[in-house]
């Protein structure tokens, strides 16, 4: 779906894509720090709250630090802010994991020399649904493995 909506922000010719999550935990009056993010000259502007983080997530987020070399504190954020630089190549790009979009995005920004930012956001407890990657350990470490696959083929 978010390659779709690339495609379709490339065809219409946007400058910049916004992605917000479903489940209610974003708040749109945040969508200008993005935007900022993006005129600072970023080409992926991620809005963090790395204080949502329980102890699986603070873990996780390390592991992925320390292997993929990424300086991100909230790496499963799908608060984002995208410049035309970086979702054309998304768009087209068939090897990215985009299923995974938070860490594998990311990893493959990083592989085409995109810049990439943070800036600090608030969020709310989730409205609908429940977390796809932290609701069990068994998910957690799917969710893990998978990533460090991502890292290890693409990554570095």
């Amino acid at each position: 779906a978010i390659r779709v909506g690339f495609k379709y922000a490339l065809d219409k010719d946007y400058d910049q894509v916004i992605t917000i999550d479903a489940d209610g935990q974003h708040i749109p009056n945040d969508i200008p720090k993005l935007l900022n993010g993006l005129r600072k000259g970023f080409d992926i502007v991620i809005g963090a709250c790395p204080q949502r983080a329980n102890m699986a997530k603070k873990v996780c987020w390390w592991l992925f630090r320390k292997f993929s070399g990424l300086k991100i504190n909230d790496f499963t954020s799908g608060f984002r802010a995208y410049s035309k630089s970086a979702f054309s190549k998304f768009s087209t790009y068939n090897g990215a994991n985009l299923e995974y979009q938070d860490v594998g995005v990311l990893i493959m920004a990083k592989k085409f020399g995109l810049k990439i930012g943070e800036v600090p956001v608030e969020m709310k407890s989730r409205t609908w649904g429940k977390s796809k990657v932290f609701p069990s350990l068994k998910s957690i470490l799917r969710y893990f493995l998978i990533t460090f696959t991502i890292i290890m083929v693409k990554g570095r």
